[in-house]
């Protein structure tokens, strides 16, 4: 059987600091970030005696990269590689590997010197069905700073909630 193909989109909405107080060029304070993110993004799984594999890509960007803004972050490439296994038939724990990839942002036309970004994200998950078609995701993680592949970026914890909503 072939693996199961998901097309994905989500909203980040602002929390934290706004691109006009933010000196730093992060664009994000210990709420998160200050401006709105689409993401789109596909994954393919495939479940193999009692464990689910997944491959994943994301591709996340702020709207300032579809209008004619001084300032525009750069774009984030998310490859993902997911494991899960479901201890009960309305549960999945997962456990994800994201190397992360952010462009330079651009300053005025320019690309910003050494602005752009790499890390990897480790994270551990639970997905609780609640509908067939509907399911609720709370991920803890971290932002790992390797010195063999990090650039411009600090340690993080992170704790993230979703909804998964399938048409299907």
């Amino acid at each position: 059987a072939f693996p199961a193909l998901s097309l994905t989109a989500s909203i980040r909405l602002p929390t934290g600091a706004s691109l006009a107080t933010d000196k730093t060029l992060s664009n994000e304070d210990i709420l998160g970030s200050g401006a709105t993110q689409f993401t789109a993004g596909m994954s393919l799984e495939k479940t193999w005696r009692e464990l689910t594999y997944g491959l994943g890509y994301n591709l996340s960007f702020e709207p300032n990269h579809v209008t004619n803004a001084n300032r525009i972050p750069g774009l984030i490439h998310a490859p993902i590689v997911t494991i899960g296994f479901r201890p009960r038939n309305e549960s999945m724990i997962t456990v994800a590997l994201a190397p992360t990839f952010h462009t330079q942002t651009i300053l005025n036309g320019g690309a910003i010197p050494d602005s752009d970004k790499r890390k990897l994200s480790i994270s551990a998950g639970l997905m609780w069905t609640i509908h067939s078609h509907v399911k609720l995701n709370i991920n803890l993680g971290a932002d790992m700073p390797l010195p063999f592949f990090a650039k411009n970026v600090t340690n993080e914890l992170f704790v993230r909630l979703g909804m998964r909503l399938g048409v299907f």
